[in-house]
């Protein structure tokens, strides 16, 4: 049995990591490393047995169970397999799914069980009379026939699929001639139909139509051909026997001639212990070894090793080998499952640490000039260069020394290499310039003591001219004088990158952007530069590659800017400038290096893989480890292109790009729901019932290449028109309470190629009983009968509302008259109020001249006969005696008074200290002349008002008292002011005899009060009884503030 051979056997764990390449056409990929993605297993999961089934659901057969993996999700619980924790945790030995789609389990110790994907239904077929004739199943093959070959621990067993019946013995039907309780390890129906079984000591077959087993004799070797443990037929028809302990075999389809299998040193030392076979799909066989995996060209039966994916596969044993439908080939191992493509053939990788590379693992590639003979010169971070031959399969390396030898190259940094016009190799180093013979026999030192100190970062030859860039700026040196000297023609620039346009025009890429220098006239200056704002240009960030195209146009990679092309401008115009960058898929605008295929189509080494850019659209493609691309951060700078149109990029190792053999992922993967609701199928028309108005559904794109950068968007026509993104990593649409109807659930997902697929299922929600045709029409004719009823009451009410409105327009219209008189009543007073102001005033005028003619004028006329008497005494020489002059002082201290009592009887002067000085007079005078008790209480802290507004005050406060001395009669009179928020208040109350304030006709002095009021956009209001006294109110706006104070 296979698990008890492989016990036996000593798994090697290291990988031997060189090796001879291969065939120099196609060198590169012989001598690379496949770039595996390993899928992350559930812990304590080891893969025994893979299968795709027909919707491209992947299932993997493992030692604790079978689990199924939409690229997302590995699911073991579903259906009956988590009812039955012994069937759960059962050991899958093979896997194998009908025409009906349901999948037939071999497991090791539970027999044989059938498991329908579809409702998770497994049904158990386990050792005994009825059933099969041993419980550890080995291998499984269907025939033609509507049978299944099962073989088991106790020999081979036949189940008829359709009636479930099995065939233990020959007198049950099972052909004579194999070994009796031996179990196949392997078992194969060929394209002949003739049945093939690997047994533990040789190798039989059943021939179509035949009635007993054959078997089919190996070459003897050095080892007997024992424990055959693999069997597969390949595309010409051969058929391939692996064994555990003498390698591989192989039989010719025509002559039925069996040889061995050699590897490419004729022996088959590394083919011993063959595990597990497979059809890679690009013209090879993949053969698992106890120590790796070896590729066998089916045209030349050749064989290669494997080299370890550092990220991917291990060099220890891979017994699961599996191709998909999508031509990914999967490798299991212990706890390990990961997938390459063998029919990407775009883009090879050499990791570091192997036979071209120096430094160990974790060195970097600094900088690499393919030459025109082929070879190609590879430097490295930690020092030193290899040579790799043209036909890639020898490797040697520059000799190093410490310091700065004259002989050999330091063991610093080489920044920059250059093949010279006469075939010589100029390499720069930290700080010194080194030149090398053609075939790198000799490495001297370069004399160029004006450049000691540089870093010689960029290198150019043109017009027997050597270029010099570096962190002092450009210089060159004339290579055909005798003591080449350095020249220092621009400084203040750090230069990465030079491109030697001809002898009168260097591009210089810096770290400040891209310049352009002219040697005949000594001018740099930048041509495409991003000023003015908004003009499309280069941006001044650090130049880390430029190359030319066949149609004039440069391409220029800016670490932190992306890549850029530039269109020449006609006849001396200004260029076009147009970049792309994360956006269009150059991870954080990280463009490390740029190199041009044939066809001019751009490549770009990021900090996350390759981009490759179309020359016309700019359309940018990302390349990752699903695409062959095992060296995700590169190097910037590190970049050639070789005679092969090969295009090289550097990191921990060398990423080779071979642009003619591009072909975009065009596997159109299946797009499926991965689950539903309980209840509901994942396949055809979801039905809802009545009671049910949510669902969930989970789906997946069974695209196994690059599953996590898969996008998915759904949505539910019919409910919706927009689309829902949908997290990678969930997945799962969830609708409540969904109208009934037909609908159309759609979904549509993007691939890692940028190519979108869309799948539709049909999903109807069937209707409530309230919800049906017949229920709503009979509601619809008791809604209009409803109407009916309600548009009959309706018109009665309107009558009644009419008859309603009638009555208020007659009640409105009297009570519009009764406002007409009050507004003519108003106005009368309004008229009367203007004439007695007349009139007020008038008699004002004429008390005014009353005191004037009757106080002032007398006064002024004895004044003036007293002022007679004493000119007459003057002039008769008598002096005026003192009495005389008494008399004319206390005249004028009359006059004077009587001036004052006429000018404060118009206005108070002491409205000129405030409005709050006035009042207090106010009631002191009101006191004084009525002997009734006033008092007054004014908020000091009043704020200001305007002096029209406080005049009106005044007035208002005046005119309240004066009616409270005509016609109140009252004993205490009190006078409030305060300030708020909101304005001012003036309160005045008296305990008179009161009137009634609602009596038709009332005084002009309330009149005036009123329209004072009004003047100052305030209020007020007046209560009063009759025996109540009298409160007047007045309310000043806020509005009336001023900043004087009051």
């Amino acid at each position: 049995m296979l698990w008890r051979r492989l016990g036996s056997v000593a798994w090697a764990l290291v990988w031997v990591l060189g090796c001879n390449c291969l065939w120099a056409a196609s060198a590169w990929e012989k001598s690379a490393t496949p770039v595996f993605r390993r899928a992350t297993l559930p812990a304590g999961l080891a893969p025994t047995a893979m299968l795709q089934d027909r919707s491209g659901m992947m299932w993997i057969g493992t030692q604790t169970g079978l689990v199924r993996w939409d690229g997302h999700q590995f699911q073991r619980d579903f259906g009956d397999l988590a009812k039955r924790d012994d069937l759960r945790s059962a050991n899958v030995t093979a896997l194998y799914e009908d025409d009906s789609g349901l999948l037939w389990i071999g497991t090791f110790g539970n027999g044989l069980l059938r498991l329908d994907p579809r409702t998770g239904a497994i049904k158990a077929i386990t050792a005994g009379p009825q059933g099969l004739s041993g419980s550890q199943v080995t291998a499984m093959a269907a025939d033609r026939q509507g049978g299944l070959w099962v073989g088991t621990d106790q020999g081979l067993n036949r189940l008829e699929l359709a009636t479930g019946r099995v065939q233990q013995d020959a007198e049950h039907g099972i052909p004579l001639g194999l070994p009796q309780n031996i179990d196949p390890a392997a078992l194969l129906l060929d394209r002949r139909g003739d049945l093939w079984a690997a047994m533990s000591y040789g190798l039989f077959v059943l021939r179509a139509g035949a009635r007993f087993f054959e078997l089919v004799p190996l070459p003897a070797g050095d080892r007997p051909a024992e424990d055959l443990l693999s069997l597969i037929e390949d595309s010409t028809g051969r058929l391939w026997i692996g064994t555990l302990t003498a390698g591989v075999f192989v039989r010719e389809p025509a002559t039925g001639v069996v040889h061995r299998l050699l590897d490419e040193r004729g022996g088959q030392a590394h083919l011993e212990q063959v595990i597990g076979m497979a059809d890679a799909g690009n013209g090879e066989i993949w053969l698992g070894t106890t120590k790796g995996i070896v590729a066998a060209d089916i045209a030349t039966l050749s064989t290669r090793r494997l080299r370890p994916d550092p990220a991917g596969i291990a060099a220890d044993a891979s017994w699961l080998l599996f191709r998909d439908r999508g031509g990914l080939m999967w490798v299991g191992g212990v706890e390990s499952l990961a997938a390459t493509n063998p029919a990407q053939q775009a883009v090879s990788t050499w990791y570091a640490g192997g036979e071209y590379q120096a430094g160990g693992a974790a060195t970097l590639v600094q900088t690499i000039l393919a030459r025109a003979d082929g070879s190609v010169w590879v430097s490295a971070l930690r020092g030193g260069v290899s040579i790799i031959a043209p036909d890639r399969r020898t490797i040697r390396r520059l000799p190093t020394q410490k310091g700065r030898p004259r002989h050999a190259l330091p063991e610093d940094a080489i920044l920059a290499m250059i093949e010279g016009p006469d075939g010589r190799v100029f390499i720069g180093a930290t700080n010194a310039l080194y030149v090398a013979s053609a075939d790198g026999s000799r490495v001297e030192l370069q004399e160029a003591p004006q450049m000691a100190t540089a870093r010689f970062t960029a290198l150019c030859t043109v017009g027997g001219r050597l270029w010099i860039g570096g962190n002092n700026g450009l210089n060159y040196l004339e290579l055909t004088a005798r003591k080449p000297a350095a020249k220092r023609v621009v400084a203040n620039h750090r230069v990465n990158w030079l491109l030697c346009e001809s002898e009168d025009e260097l591009l210089v890429g810096t770290t400040q952007g891209l310049f352009r220098y002219r040697p005949s006239s000594g001018v740099m200056d930048q041509p495409w530069p991003e000023t003015p704002p908004g003009r499309a240009g280069l941006s001044s960030g650090w130049i880390s590659a430029i190359a030319k195209d066949g149609r004039g146009r440069l391409w220029v990679s800016i670490y932190g800017g992306g890549a850029c092309r530039v269109e020449p401008g006609r006849q001396g115009a200004q260029g076009s400038v147009r970049c792309v960058g994360h956006k269009e898929g150059i991870t954080d605008n990280a463009a490390n290096a740029v190199a041009l295929d044939a066809q001019g189509n751009a490549w770009v080494s990021t900090d996350t893989g390759l981009a490759r850019i179309d020359a016309d659209s700019l359309k940018v493609t990302p390349l990752r480890q699903t695409d062959g691309v095992g060296l995700q951060a590169h190097v910037a700078g590190a970049v050639a292109t070789t005679t092969e149109g090969d295009l090289l990029f550097g990191g921990k190792g060398l990423t080779v790009v071979h642009p003619a053999r591009y072909q975009p992922w065009t596997y159109k993967a299946p797009l499926v729901l991965t689950a539903v609701s309980e209840g509901q199928p994942s396949t055809g028309e979801i039905r809802l019932g009545p009671s049910t108005r949510s669902v969930q559904m989970s789906f997946a794109l069974l695209d196994y290449s690059a599953p996590e950068q898969v996008r998915y968007a759904y949505r539910l026509a019919g409910l919706e028109q927009a689309w829902t993104d949908a997290p990678t990593e969930s997945r799962i649409a969830r609708y409540n309470n969904i109208p009934p109807g037909h609908y159309s659930f759609e979904v549509r997902a993007r691939n890692h190629g940028g190519e979108w697929a869309t799948q539709r299922w049909p999903l109807h929600v069937e209707p409530a009983w309230y919800e049906t045709a017949p229920f709503r029409a009979a509601v619809a004719v008791g809604v209009l009968l409803a109407l009916w009823g309600v548009l009959r009451l309706r018109t009665q009410w309107l009558v009644r509302r009419a008859a309603l409105l009638r009555e208020q327009v007659a009640q409105r219209t009297q009570e519009l008259q009764q406002r007409t008189e009050q507004l003519e009543a108003s106005r009368q007073a309004l008229r009367e109020l203007g004439a007695h102001n007349a009139l007020s005033l008038e008699e004002e005028r004429k008390r005014v001249a009353r005191e004037l003619h009757d106080e002032l004028g007398q006064q002024l006329v004895a004044m003036r006969m007293e002022m007679s008497v004493l000119k007459t005494r003057a002039e008769a020489g008598q002096s005026p005696d003192s009495g005389q002059w008494e008399r004319m002082r206390d005249r004028v201290d009359m006059l004077t008074t009587s001036m004052r009592q006429l000018v404060m009887d118009l206005r108070p002067p002491a409205l000129d200290g405030g409005l709050a000085p006035a009042l207090q007079w106010l009631a002191a005078e009101y006191q004084r002349m009525s002997g009734v008790t006033c008092e007054a209480a004014v908020d000091p802290q009043v704020r200001a008002l305007n002096p029209e507004v406080k005049t009106m005050v005044f007035r208002v406060a005046q005119e309240s008292l004066n009616n409270i001395a005509r016609h109140a009669r009252a004993t205490h009179v009190h006078l409030q002011l305060q300030c708020n928020d909101k304005g001012w208040d003036l309160r005045i109350d008296d305990d008179g005899v009161g009137f009634e304030t609602d009596r038709p006709s009332r005084g002009f002095g309330l009149l005036s009060m009123e329209e004072r009021a009004q003047l100052m956009g305030g209020t007020l209001r007046i209560e009063s009884q009759p025996g109540q006294g009298t409160h007047v109110h007045l309310h000043v706006p806020i509005s009336a503030a001023t900043v004087d104070a009051a």
